[in-house]
């Protein structure tokens, strides 16, 4: 037979033998019971004021994560349970039966230590008898009021920001308006494309945004960059004069997507690299971009002028995924900028042919060179 637990339930303190009657008279035996009787007395204090809150798995790991909760909402609102990512509503809800709150109660798995011969007894204080509690529900962030909130600070540039007061808000005063977490505000804002300028949480004015917008497209037509190469610290060095630089740096997050192959990464302005090299050798030795041949791809046709590092070494022995690589690299080549990275694999400069016409295709350009 398991062993059981005895709890008794009294609202005067109980003696052990009041518990060692109740035993006799409900025909149990003391080695079936724990060594331990837990009498329950109830709190002379209101404890009205203690709410329960039934949490889910997410917010549980939170709590013991030590994360913060926090309950947002204005007098009018229905208040809501934010995560740092997750906003929940908080429902009331009812039970038929009556709910025992008990800090220090003492279940069987707790009592092994104190087993011996003897029952002890010991007295618990019930602080409340609860029959509601609350309930956790996810929902979707209310993040309609941001459109209020910021419609009257729409920035229109430096030059105007001493016209008019306004009211500004940082991220912070938001979330004391705006029922929804931490990253759930975040998300809203970018959609919203508002602009952190100085701190603050703003919308452009339409005619401004137009303007930087098209300050950007100026940039790019004047570089000639395809639109799947626009060099983004190149552009935010052009308009630091004319824009804030945090605006055009949201504008790309807004309007743009990375490509994988950042036009800057690994790349050198050639000017500024021809320069540094020439000074970096011994005097009297010259240096040239013919010398950069197999180890580098320099790029004439982007503004500016760029080299990357590409040595020939690196690339793979099999001509097949030799070639592969280079036309992912680059997808047009002229003679005399592939013929470094694969003469290698060509013992004389009728193999080197060999090689192209196997491998590549001739392609004309519009300036005779092919």
């Amino acid at each position: 037979m398991d062993e059981l637990m005895e709890i008794t339930v009294e609202d005067s303190h109980r003696k052990l033998e009041d518990v060692c009657n109740v035993i006799s008279l409900a025909k149990l035996s003391d080695s079936d019971l724990k060594p331990v009787s837990q009498a329950l007395f109830f709190s002379e204090k209101d404890n009205s004021p203690l709410k329960l809150l039934e949490l889910d798995p997410h917010v549980l790991q939170n709590i013991e994560e030590g994360q913060t909760l926090v309950i947002r909402g204005a007098e009018d609102d229905e208040a809501v349970l934010c995560t740092e990512d997750t906003t929940y509503e908080i429902r009331g809800a009812e039970t038929s039966n009556s709910l025992l709150l008990l800090p220090d109660l003492l279940l069987a798995d707790d009592m092994n230590a104190e087993e011996g011969e003897n029952r002890i007894l010991k007295e618990k204080m019930v602080l409340s008898v609860v029959h509601n509690y609350y309930e956790l529900r996810k929902c979707i962030p209310r993040t309609n009021k941001i459109p209020h909130l910021l419609e009257g600070s729409s920035f229109r540039g430096k030059e105007h920001e001493n016209e008019s007061s306004m009211k500004l808000y940082t991220f912070d005063d938001l979330l004391d308006h705006i029922q929804c977490s931490t990253k759930e505000l975040m998300v809203a804002l970018s959609e919203m494309e508002a602009y952190n300028i100085d701190g603050y949480w703003r919308f452009l004015e339409f005619d401004y945004n137009f303007r930087v917008l098209t300050y950007i497209l100026n940039v790019v037509e004047e570089n000639s960059w395809p639109l799947n190469q626009v060099h983004k610290k190149v552009t935010l060095d052009s308009l630091s004069d004319l824009v804030p630089l945090e605006i055009v740096d949201q504008c790309f997050e807004y309007y743009c997507e990375p490509t994988g192959n950042s036009a800057d990464d690994g790349k050198f302005n050639l000017e500024e690299f021809l320069e540094a090299w020439q000074q970096s050798v011994p005097e009297g030795m010259m240096t040239s971009v013919k010398q950069l041949e197999g180890l580098a791809l320099v790029d004439t046709n982007e503004r500016p002028p760029v080299a990357r590092y590409f040595p020939e070494s690196d690339l793979p022995e099999d001509p097949g995924k030799r070639f592969e690589l280079l036309f992912h690299t680059k997808d047009k080549w002229t003679l005399e900028e592939i013929t470094p990275y694969i003469e290698r694999l060509a013992p004389n400069k009728a193999s080197v042919s060999s090689l192209l016409m196997r491998y590549a295709r001739t392609y004309q350009a519009p300036n005779g060179k092919g």
